[in-house]
């Protein structure tokens, strides 16, 4: 192999290239067309995520105009061009909580992947810990885990095989408490209803313990996928970009964010693809993108 300038070979250069390619294809171009597909699919999850989107867009535009007031230029801003919305922020992705919520469940649901691991030494499995069924594992052999099985987990997740866009986005919560600022204990004119929302991130249980992450989508322990964190802003970004700049409808449909009159249509997960990465459809969706009027 040639060594380039930066010290690397033609080799590694290749093995990189590779990489990024099966991970485009096996993951996010999936991951991207069932997060899309189930948001457009369903009115109220399109409607509430193009109202976050824009939420988060009018907020820009009032930073961007507040900044103006206090610059005579705004040429130095390296967050966003001149409509105010091409650029998302990881912070305010973050803000977008139905979307976070929507990608997370098609992992949840869509995901296919296998874990496989060598055994190195024997040892007995004992997977409810109360003796009733062990296995034992020779040395070498290699064990495979579908996360399916724990995805698709009654016992955490309720109707496991619905897609529910809102699964994993948080709860507001108002509480209500009275704050007495007076002197006189027996007074009630000091007293202040004060009223506070609270952020609830959903909890997930199986047998009365909490399950800290539910979604095992990138895998675990010291092979826990680094490119995490790129690919779910990645793909949160562009369906964002997409409901900022186009309306969209499945074809055959009235309405951008409305079902067909059946699921018939509902491409089916092909299983020929399973084992790595997420799963593909069975068949194309055709889907009317229209640019957004001004």
């Amino acid at each position: 192999d040639q060594f380039d300038g930066d010290g690397g070979t033609s080799r590694t250069f290749s093995r990189g290239v590779l990489g990024v390619t099966f991970a485009s294809v096996g993951n996010s171009i999936p991951a991207v067309f069932w997060t899309l597909y189930h948001i457009i699919e369903n009115k109220d999850a399109y409607k509430k995520i193009q109202q976050e989107v824009q939420k988060v867009i009018h907020g820009k535009k009032q930073q961007k105009v507040k900044e103006s007031d206090n610059n005579d230029t705004n040429s130095n801003s390296n967050s966003n061009n001149e409509d105010g919305h091409n650029l998302f922020t990881l912070q305010e992705l973050d803000q977008m909580v139905y979307l976070k919520s929507a990608f997370t469940e098609a992992l949840r649901v869509y995901i296919g992947s296998f874990q496989t691991r060598e055994a190195v030494t024997d040892f007995v499995f004992d997977p409810k810990k109360k003796g009733q069924s062990k296995y034992f594992i020779k040395k070498g052999t290699r064990i495979m885990a579908f996360m399916a099985t724990l995805h698709y987990d009654p016992d955490i997740f309720d109707n496991p095989e619905v897609y529910r866009y809102d699964r994993f986005a948080p709860t507001i919560v108002t509480i209500s408490t009275t704050k007495n600022d007076s002197n006189d204990n027996d007074s009630n004119n000091g007293d202040e209803t004060v009223v506070v929302q609270k952020v609830v991130p959903p909890v997930f249980t199986k047998n009365g313990k909490r399950i800290a992450e539910p979604v095992r989508a990138f895998g675990g322990g010291s092979h826990l996928c680094p490119g995490r964190k790129f690919i779910s802003y990645e793909i949160q970004a562009f369906v964002a970009l997409l409901i900022t700049k186009f309306d969209m409808k499945l074809v055959g449909s009235t309405e951008g964010g409305g079902t067909l009159d059946n699921n018939n249509n509902r491409p089916e997960i092909d299983y020929a693809m399973q084992g790595v990465g997420v799963s593909h459809p069975k068949k194309d969706v055709a889907i009317e993108i229209r640019l957004k009027k001004e």
